[in-house]
């Protein structure tokens, strides 16, 4: 593995293991979608905004995406979700 990205909300006792540490929001910060027990897919909306540089993945996916030439045209979270959607079954949403 030529490099090691750690995306965290806050350190930990592992985090020399990783070439990289990329500081991400807390789920209480950001927009996104978690799988629960039972395998469906639940989107959230934030409560607050996040401190710091902090950013949800999302967004520092998609800068690191542009700029590793990925050619994908992201902008926003929908845009990601659509795309994980199409590679991977399981994010489509049941009422699709």
């Amino acid at each position: 593995v030529p490099a090691k990205f750690l995306f965290a909300a806050h350190t930990g006792p592992g985090d020399d293991a990783f070439d990289f540490l990329l500081p991400v929001s807390l789920i209480a910060e950001k927009s996104g979608s978690i799988a629960n027990i039972e395998g469906a897919i639940q989107e959230f909306q934030p409560v607050w905004l996040p401190m710091g540089e902090a950013r949800p993945e999302w967004e520092v996916l998609i800068a690191l995406a542009r700029e590793l030439g990925s050619g994908e045209e992201w902008t926003d979270l929908t845009d990601v979700r659509e795309a994980m959607a199409r590679e991977y079954p399981f994010f489509k949403k049941s009422h699709e």
